[in-house]
């Protein structure tokens, strides 16, 4: 089963959150010509200023819901978040406690500002929808 985070870091550390979708061939069917998320995003909820019993939680309702796999997509704040829940999971392992858990990062941003890269997924909708507005 494959679960989307609503409201993206914010939606698990937030006090009540919104919790997590069901993502299936349904539910994503189309959302390639769409702009925009389904997920919801904001900003902010997991920083590297983030305290350990913040992090804790997260990865509390990660283990909750059986997720082993976590896939970040998004800009330099979302893998700087990204970066402080690999920083707690190794640490956590050389504390004994082993998290069972795989983090990988996707870029995308619709600022295109990210090395490396020549765009990312995000910019090129973005672009057009500015230009539609604009032309409109």
């Amino acid at each position: 089963e494959i679960y989307g985070i609503l409201g993206g870091y914010r939606g698990l550390c937030d006090k009540g959150g919104y919790g997590f979708k069901k993502l299936d061939p349904y539910s994503v069917r189309g959302i390639n010509t769409q702009g925009g998320t389904i997920l919801w995003s904001s900003r902010g909820g997991l920083s590297p200023n983030s305290t350990e019993e913040e992090i804790q939680a997260f990865f509390d309702k990660l283990d909750e819901k059986g997720i082993n796999m976590l896939f970040i997509i998004g800009g330099d704040g979302t893998h700087r978040g990204a970066y402080r829940l690999y920083e707690f999971a190794r640490d956590e392992t050389k504390k004994g406690n082993t998290r069972k858990i795989a983090i990988a990062g996707v870029p995308k941003t619709i600022d295109n500002d990210l090395g490396v890269i020549d765009s990312s997924f995000g910019f090129n909708s973005a672009v057009e929808q500015a230009t539609h507005a604009i032309f409109s």
